[in-house]
C-alpha cells in the first residue's frame, strides 16, 4: 500500500517525483551493474534521498552508492529487502545517507565537474596536456572516495 506505480511521466515532473521519495531503488542485473553507471543515479542523489542499488563490490556504482545509500548483490532479493527494511526502520541513517548523497551530487556530479573531468580524460587519452581552464579541476572518481563497509548489507540479516 506504500508503493505507487505510475505510467510514464513527462520529464517536467521528474524533479518533483524524485523529491517525493523517501528511498530510491535501483535494482539491476549483474551485467548491467558492471557495465555502465546509470544516469538516473544523479537525479536520485541530487534529491537528498538514499539509494539502494544492486552492484558488485569494486564497480563504479558500488563505490558511488557507499556512504550515500546501500549496495546489495545483484539477484539477491533477500539482501535487497533487508537493505530496504533497514532504511525504513532507521530514519536517522536514512537522513544521514541522503544528506551525503546530496553533498556528493552537488560537489562531484555538477555539470562543470563532470564535463571538466571528461575533457581532461579525453585530452589525457590523446597524450595532450590539459587546457588551462580544466587544469585546476581535481579529477575525482567514486573509487577515490572513502568507502564505509559497515553500511554494506548482506543477505544474512544485514550488518
Amino acid at each position: 500500500k506504500n508503493v505507487i506505480t505510475l505510467p510514464m511521466q513527462p520529464v517536467e515532473r521528474l524533479n518533483d517525483l524524485l523529491n517525493q521519495a523517501d528511498i530510491h531503488l535501483l535494482p539491476q542485473t549483474a551485467d548491467e551493474a558492471d557495465l555502465v553507471m546509470p544516469s538516473r543515479l544523479t537525479g536520485m542523489m541530487s534529491s537528498g534521498r538514499p539509494t539502494i542499488a544492486t552492484a558488485h563490490p569494486g564497480t563504479q556504482l558500488f563505490h558511488a552508492v557507499q556512504g550515500r545509500g546501500l549496495a546489495t548483490t545483484p539477484g539477491d532479493a533477500g539482501s535487497f529487502i533487508a537493505a530496504l527494511l533497514r532504511l525504513v526502520d532507521d530514519p536517522l541513517l536514512r537522513h544521514q545517507l541522503g544528506d551525503q548523497a546530496r553533498k556528493f551530487a552537488v560537489d562531484f556530479l555538477n555539470r562543470d565537474q563532470v564535463l571538466g573531468s571528461f575533457e581532461h580524460a579525453l585530452l589525457e587519452s590523446c597524450g595532450l596536456p590539459p587546457r588551462s581552464a580544466t587544469a585546476s579541476i581535481t579529477r575525482v572518481t567514486a573509487k577515490d572516495l572513502p568507502v564505509e563497509e559497515s553500511l554494506m548489507t548482506s543477505g544474512k540479516g544485514g550488518g
